[in-house]
Parts: structure tokens; sequence; C-alpha cells
């Protein structure tokens, strides 16, 4: 997989610098290196974080247009990372795009009352995500 990975992100024209940047949270690096692959390819510049702390960190420093971010972390788990997010006013306004595979229903109300303003159950095909993307950014 990591071969194809690689195949497909060197044949992906890289984003300019004023494409919309995209913080991709997810602890599985495979999950978030395909992610990657496909928004690069819909033509957003990403940046990844693999857990909570880091997550947070990058979201204050980069301020990116989206996050997505998947809701079972190591550390403090992604409901948890919203409610910072939406408490601070560096990162208030940023969209959250919530992501699991836990039972779609339960998880979704859950990550609302943190605020995420959307979500998306595990697993998906990345262009889905790129849609969601997309709308969400109103592209």
């Amino acid at each position: 997989m990591a071969s194809f990975l690689q195949t497909r992100r060197s044949s992906v024209a890289a984003p300019s610098d004023r494409s919309p940047l995209v913080l991709l949270v997810d602890d599985n690096n495979s999950v978030r290196e395909a992610c990657a692959v496909f928004c690069e390819h819909g033509g957003f510049r990403v940046v990844h974080a693999d857990d909570s702390p880091e997550a947070l960190e990058k979201a204050f420093l980069m301020r990116p247009d989206v996050i997505v971010l998947d809701l079972v972390l190591p550390t403090l788990p992604g409901w948890d990372v919203a409610t910072h997010l939406r408490r601070d006013p560096r990162t208030s306004h940023i969209p959250i795009l919530a992501t699991s595979g836990l039972a779609a229903d339960d998880a979704e109300r859950k990550a609302r009352a943190h605020g995420a303003t959307h979500f998306i159950a595990k697993p998906f095909d990345g262009r889905t995500l790129v849609t969601r993307i997309r709308q969400i950014l109103d592209l």
C-alpha cells in the first residue's frame, strides 16, 4: 500500500500556496496517508497530526481552513479536541469534519454536541471526503 500511495502522490500536481489547508487528524498512519493523497489530488494543501496534542498545536499555529478529526484518538478523544478548538478564538470559526468508525448516529450526535460542524462515518472513500470538504468550504 505504501508504494501505491507514493506512486499516487508523485503523479499529483502540487496545490498552490493559496489552496485551502486541511488538517488531517488520525492516529492510523495508513488512513491519514490515503486521505492526504485524495486531498492533495483534490487541490488542497495538507498537514498531518497523529494525536490530540499535535492536532491542537497545529490547529492553533497553522489555522487550517478545515479540520478532519478522527474521534477516537490516544491521549485525548477527538470530542475533547473539538471542544478545545471551539473554545479558543484562534480556531473557533474553523469547520470540523469529524470521522469515526463508531456507531454513526451516536458518534455524530456526540461530535456535534462537542462542536464538530460535520460528520462522516468510516469507512469512507477519498472522493467522498474531498466532496464533503469542498461542500464545507463552499468550493
